[in-house]
């Protein structure tokens, strides 16, 4: 095939718009993944884990941790949101595969849709996903804010 050949360009350019869209998500999930992540780092030291430990930690220990020390908000969606942002950070830094991608990004948008209202979850699947997964990593980065804030949880020691 030449490189002035119609369906080379054609094919370049849908390449070129997917790997923009999949930068745009990447961006989006690993940066708001780990401000999610920081706001749980400060409620575990406001609940008198130390820095050290929770360096240590994975993400998902850190959550477990997170979600006990919230016992009144124990079942709130939003841990169910922030485990499926989790997936989709995985999958993301973990391969190249867009059909796995798809699938955790689907999770994620069922669970983040699952707890807004339905004017809400109407009006945010009109946007990108690259907004949708940043907007449901940053409601739950909000989530443990508001936790630590509020002082809810008990001391640990």
């Amino acid at each position: 095939m030449k490189t002035d050949d119609p369906r080379l360009e054609k094919g370049r350019k849908e390449m070129t718009e997917r790997i923009e869209k999949m930068d745009a998500l990447t961006l989006a999930v690993l940066r708001s993944h780990l401000l999610a992540e920081q706001c749980m780092g400060d409620y575990l030291i406001a609940n008198g884990k130390r820095s050290k430990w929770i360096k240590r930690q994975k993400f998902s220990k850190k959550m477990e941790w997170c979600k006990n020390l919230a016992k009144e908000e124990a079942i709130d969606s939003h841990w169910d949101v922030l485990n499926a942002a989790n997936q989709l950070r995985n999958a993301i830094a973990h391969t190249l595969s867009a059909e796995e991608i798809d699938k955790k990004m689907q999770l994620l948008k069922d669970r983040y849709f699952n707890c807004l209202t339905e004017k809400q979850a109407a009006d945010l699947a009109k946007q990108s996903d690259d907004y949708i997964a940043q907007t449901a990593c940053v409601s739950c980065a909000g989530f443990i804010a508001t936790l630590t804030a509020s002082g809810r949880g008990q001391v640990t020691q």
